[in-house]
């Protein structure tokens, strides 16, 4: 079974007590030390250190190709804000949101620790024959169960993640599973700004082979229902090494 044991950080006693500059850094202007974490069609992610709190955390931007794009634009934005108000323990906490020296929103959040489920199935998959994989396959079980106890959060929030797929179910170092990757988050409520950002993007995205009917089909009142399908997909590939 997975440790889940919490990773002590290495205190740096000189830097808890450097004195915080009359002038503070604010903005992009407060982050260095940038490393690729990952990056998707529409942002890119780094790992870097926020040198006025002295922590490392995750920073997500929009692509330079769409920097121009009011739509991408209000798009990160939004995403920075639901995961801001649905403020759960599994979901990464937001610390900072503002735009860097080129005009591209950014928004900041913890750093997750750890592997993908996709990691975890791919690790349980290659050990199949071995003695430890019944237990294995019950731990991946039991992680998508707690993913749909987050899921059920965001629901009553009248939050629906559209992009629930292995690669977005992140395990920590304490081995609690987190939901990442909220872009393509939908409203149960409809909006105008729901509508327009349908129009403006044309159409339904996702992940094909977790996408519900209905996601296919481009609905623009998506319910909590997408989400337990493409989360059945996922459990059905843990359980059977199939997608």
């Amino acid at each position: 079974m997975m440790s889940c044991a919490v990773e002590v950080p290495t205190w740096n006693l000189g830097q808890l007590q450097t004195e915080l500059p009359k002038n503070v850094l604010t903005g992009s202007l407060r982050y260095e030390e940038f490393r690729p974490l990952g990056q998707g069609g529409k942002a890119e992610v780094f790992r870097c250190r926020d040198v006025t709190l002295g922590r490392d955390v995750a920073f997500k931007v929009l692509h330079y190709s769409l920097m121009e794009s009011s739509v991408e634009q209000r798009m990160l934005v939004r995403e920075a804000r639901i995961m801001a108000t649905l403020d759960h323990s599994h979901i990464p906490p937001i610390h900072d949101l503002g735009r860097d020296r080129y005009g591209r929103p950014y928004f900041t959040m913890a750093l997750i620790q750890g592997s993908t489920l996709r990691d975890l199935m791919e690790a349980a998959l290659a050990a199949a024959d071995s003695a430890d994989a019944d237990a294995t396959q019950l731990e991946l079980v039991a992680h998508v169960l707690h993913a749909g106890e987050v899921l059920h959060h965001a629901h009553q929030l009248g939050v629906v993640h559209c992009d629930v797929k292995p690669e977005n179910l992140v395990i920590g170092t304490d081995g609690k599973i987190r939901i990442i990757d909220w872009g393509l988050a939908a409203l149960t409520v409809e909006t105008e700004l729901e509508e327009e950002r349908l129009e403006d993007s044309w159409g339904r995205q996702g992940s094909p082979l977790y996408m519900s009917p209905e996601q296919v089909a481009c609905d623009p009142m998506l319910q909590p229902a997408t989400d337990i399908y493409s989360l059945a997909c996922v459990l059905y590939e843990c359980l059977t090494h199939e997608s």
